[in-house]
């Protein structure tokens, strides 16, 4: 199994050990990122399953993404943008980013509790998964670089979100403040983090299961702080949600077939991209060559286009799935690609930030999860006694009323890359995921080409310089490592070249169909956590 954080994975393994299959291994692993690493996800966030079952060749999407509270009203903000970037709007006064308004309706425990009742091993009790994450949390561990880095001023926040002050995502209410600026500033590499509160919250749930956060004690105590701060959360928010499950969205890739999630997410535009760039001889153009990255900046630019026009909560907007996922609306943009009249996409916004983390499994019987959750950046709040940070995900609904991706109680804002599947004859092949919202989506079909056509590793795919492109015209964000001879070759070609560190923090497993031999890979760029357990 793979994941961002170190320790994460070392949970995950703890369970395969212990007979998990590769279900029990995901939700114990995202529990335990929950813990160390706790402005990406948590228990106030959503999730979003892939699950193969190897016996029945099936392939689920298990969606507790989370929706706006019964409290949101579309109008609710209008008039007070400040900025976009992607698919997310920060308003001027920070309202749904920080504080108590800018809440989706968590769904992380709910959905870890289905996932489990459904597809688990029956091997291991509830409480057992939960364990590792508990531990983590009562005795602390030391602040590692990628978290120091996560919330350091100069940072990934201050970076990818354009802002000054990462710690106002950290620590803007006194509770949230004791645990993560102790000192009144937030805590550097080797440093402890320690959360009692959080320990208590979770052996909550390990003993009364979801119910627990959802209708029990935890439920009940959150309901009462978002009602004395103003907040939308109520406790009947809580109590009714529900997963939702359905078969996964099916596409391919040559002689692969692609599994993905629907809608709200990028999964269509995983599957749309997948198909557009297997028309295409990459191997002939070269590695990383300017043309190269050139066709495949197109090709981002044509799905995220189509993001941006079609994507919503299907619940609320019809979305063409169908279209977006044939084969014939591939050849249709590859003509468009082939003829340049690409490049009239009109430009919309930048690259979105994406704090959110991801795992990758397999286990020995070929069952297979990818698993995203996520909480934004968090809010800056923590309810006193709980210990947990609270999701910042409202800021992903469009502010102004009448569009798409508008806000609405009940409705689901526009998700992050998921992760994705590759299959053949039925069986695993790939699963691979990130964190970063689009770049995740992006970085996983790079690291894919680099191992089905240039004989990669999947830990060397992983490491390797990629680009992103979204829904600018002509623009290309690069890493450095892409080199200026690249990026000279890309600027002939049409493109604006933005230079950058940031590109998602890949997660993947790779299964051989012939030896099932089993191959990992973790982004460096995210701390890199791999676990092989024999």
């Amino acid at each position: 199994m793979a994941c961002p954080e170190p320790l994460a994975a070392q949970a995950g393994a703890e369970i395969l050990r212990a007979g998990g299959n590769a279900v029990d291994t995901a939700i114990a692993t995202a529990f335990a990122q929950g813990v160390v690493s706790p402005m990406m996800t948590g228990l106030s966030g959503g999730a979003s399953f892939l699950i193969h079952e190897a016996e029945t060749a099936e392939t689920w999407f298990l969606f507790a993404g989370g929706h706006a509270p019964r409290k949101a009203r579309p109008d609710m903000w209008s008039g007070r943008v400040a900025r976009r970037q992607g698919a997310t709007w920060t308003l001027a006064d920070h309202a749904n980013r920080l504080g108590y308004q800018a809440q989706l309706v968590p769904g992380f425990a709910r959905g870890m509790e289905d996932a489990y009742r459904r597809f688990g091993s029956g091997e291991l009790a509830w409480a057992d998964l939960l364990s590792p994450a508990i531990r983590y949390a009562e005795e602390g561990f030391a602040v590692y670089p990628a978290l120091w880095d996560l919330w350091r001023p100069g940072g990934r926040i201050s970076t990818v979100h354009g802002v000054a002050d990462p710690e106002m995502y950290l620590a803007a209410n006194e509770a949230a403040a004791e645990i993560y600026t102790p000192s009144g500033r937030p805590l550097e590499v080797g440093e402890r983090l320690v959360q009692r509160d959080y320990g208590r919250a979770l052996r909550m749930i390990a003993e009364g299961g979801a119910d627990a956060f959802h209708e029990g004690e935890i439920a009940w105590r959150l309901a009462d702080d978002f009602a004395r701060n103003d907040g939308l959360l109520t406790y009947e928010d809580l109590r009714d949600f529900r997963p939702v499950l359905l078969p996964a969205l099916e596409g391919s890739y040559r002689d692969l077939d692609v599994r993905s999630g629907h809608p709200p997410g990028l999964g269509v535009t995983a599957i749309e991209l997948f198909q557009i760039m297997e028309g295409y001889d990459l191997e002939s153009l070269g590695w990383n060559t300017p043309r190269y990255l050139d066709l495949m900046s197109r090709a981002m630019q044509l799905a995220f286009k189509d993001r941006l026009l079609f994507l919503s909560d299907p619940a609320f907007y019809p979305v063409p799935v169908a279209k977006l996922t044939s084969k014939h609306y591939a050849a249709e943009a590859r003509a468009l690609i082939d003829s340049g009249e690409d490049r009239r996409v009109v430009a919309e916004a930048l690259p979105g930030p994406g704090n959110t983390t991801t795992c990758s499994v397999i286990d020995g019987a070929g069952n297979a999860v990818g698993l995203n959750t996520s909480i934004n950046s968090g809010a800056g709040v923590v309810t006193p006694g709980l210990g947990f940070l609270h999701n910042n995900r409202m800021w992903s609904f469009n502010p102004e009323p009448g569009f798409r991706n508008s806000i609405a109680p009940g409705k689901a804002p526009l998700q992050g890359g998921g992760p994705s599947m590759l299959l053949r004859d039925g069986g695993i092949v790939m699963v691979i995921g990130s964190p970063g919202g689009s770049r995740g989506t992006t970085s996983a079909m790079q690291a894919v080409a680099n191992v089905l056509h240039f004989g990669m590793s999947m830990q060397t795919a992983m490491e390797v310089p990629r680009i992103h492109a979204e829904d600018e015209v002509a623009t290309i964000y690069a890493e450095p490592a892409i080199g200026e001879a690249t990026i000279r070759g890309l600027e002939a070609l049409g493109n604006q070249v933005v230079v950058g560190n940031y590109s998602g923090r890949l997660a993947g497993v790779r299964r051989d169909p012939d030896s099932s031999q089993l191959e990992g890979g973790s982004d460096p760029r995210g701390g890199g956590g791999l676990a092989v357990v024999d």
